[in-house]
């Protein structure tokens, strides 16, 4: 009986059209789960991963040279502020920014990456200390909030690093 059932789930598999093939082009933001072939061949339907495949955002309504405008100036603000809070500590601290990459420096203490993500409408970080985070343009705020509890990056960064420095950092937009 198991026998039989793993050759049949080979056959689904091998039958199985690519997940993308199931998938239809929509308005929506970039997929955020998909599921595997297993969990497609399981008991439960395909219409129940269906919500899960999309999510939306108010980034979606921001166009792409918009979104570039924000991002670009607001890594270049980041840039800037830092480059002067790290003059003033004389530290071993750097910031770098190259092509879209705000680049963090803080020596032993760690590094924060900050990217842009235009397909996504979003500006991502790396942290040493939290968990990587998502942020999109709110422009009601003129801030970038993050997507999962709407705080601004402004204030997770001026936090974290204050707290890795040391020294209190403000960062402002």
């Amino acid at each position: 009986m198991l026998a039989s059932l793993r050759i049949n789930r080979i056959l689904a598999l091998r039958t199985l059209p690519k997940v993308s093939s199931l998938i239809k082009p929509c308005a929506c933001s970039a997929l955020t789960y998909i599921p595997s072939a297993n969990a497609l061949l399981s008991p439960r339907s395909f219409s129940q991963y269906a919500p899960l495949l999309y999510s939306t955002s108010q980034s979606d309504t921001t166009s792409e040279s918009e979104f570039r405008k924000h991002s670009e100036n607001t890594l270049l603000d980041l840039m800037d502020q830092l480059d002067m809070v790290f003059e003033s500590l004389a530290s071993d601290c750097d910031v770098d920014y190259s092509m879209g990459v705000l680049t963090i420096n803080l020596g032993n203490k760690g590094c924060y990456v900050l990217n842009q993500q235009p397909p996504n409408r979003q500006i991502w970080l790396s942290s040493p200390i939290s968990s990587p985070k998502r942020f999109s343009y709110d422009s009601a705020t003129n801030s970038w909030l993050s997507t999962i509890d709407s705080i601004r990056l402004t204030d997770i960064l001026t936090e974290e690093l204050s707290s890795l420095l040391d020294f209190p950092v403000s960062i402002h937009k």
